[in-house]
């Protein structure tokens, strides 16, 4: 979820089968507005189906009209915008597999996206161009869920390798690989399944337990699970 500028919230949701009382909406997914002060939710946007299954899982707000969010199920990447209510297609489905995470490079020209199997890639707002990027051998840009930017770094929140983890990925001067990486958080006792976060100023707020791991296959959680742990980590220095 995301602050617009006008104050509204909006978030991407999905009816998939862990959701209680999911009945004929599953596999329909779409980007809301909120309004916090009242709780009103003032825009649906359904993405169309284009496949059986879909799950808009991140987003960033981009300007005052436009949104990109990435399908986990579909492997797309979509521009959302606002005042036309109007889905475009970035990256197509299946390019990146099951994408995650996305953030803004600093000159708005380009999306970082996670694919959570796959790596970091850059991709190009102008035409949807994927570019991978390096990284050293004693790094890994594999199992990255959340994503986002401080200054010239990437903070990941990777909870696809073992022990899950948030590190700081440092970006080259022309945006097209990683040249080290800092780990800032890492198999704390609070972790069961980090999952997103925001960066304000100089501190990254993130959800250290989304327990999304723990369904069973009947789609059921244990009942002795904690609630929700938000964890801060000073990123200057």
């Amino acid at each position: 979820m995301r602050f617009h500028s006008d104050g509204s919230l909006w978030f991407a949701s999905a009816a998939v089968p862990q959701l209680e009382n999911v009945g004929d909406s599953e596999g329909r997914s779409g980007l809301f507005r909120i309004e916090p002060t009242s709780g009103k939710i003032t825009r649906a946007a359904i993405l169309p189906q284009g496949e059986a299954a879909q799950v808009l899982g991140d987003l960033i707000i981009a300007d005052n009209n436009t949104i990109y969010t990435t399908d986990s199920l579909s492997g797309a990447v979509y521009r959302y915008f606002i005042e036309a209510d109007e889905f475009e297609i970035l990256v197509e489905r299946g390019e990146l597999g099951s994408p995650q995470g996305l953030v803004l490079d600093e000159s708005g020209q380009y999306l970082y996206v996670a694919y959570y199997i796959g790596g970091l890639f850059r991709v190009s707002l102008e035409d949807g161009d994927l570019v991978k990027l390096t990284v050293p051998e004693n790094v890994t840009d594999y199992g990255i869920d959340g994503l986002y930017r401080y200054g010239d770094e990437l903070i990941a929140i990777q909870n696809g390798i073992r022990p899950n983890r948030v590190v700081a990925l440092k970006l080259a001067g022309d945006g097209l690989s990683v040249t080290g990486s800092n780990t800032l958080a890492s198999n704390l006792a609070e972790f069961d399944e980090p999952t997103l976060g925001v960066v304000r100023g100089d501190d990254f707020y993130f959800v250290a337990n989304s327990h999304w791991n723990r369904f069973d296959a009947e789609n059921n959680l244990p009942d002795d699970l904690s609630g929700p742990i938000i964890l801060k980590i000073a990123l200057r220095n």
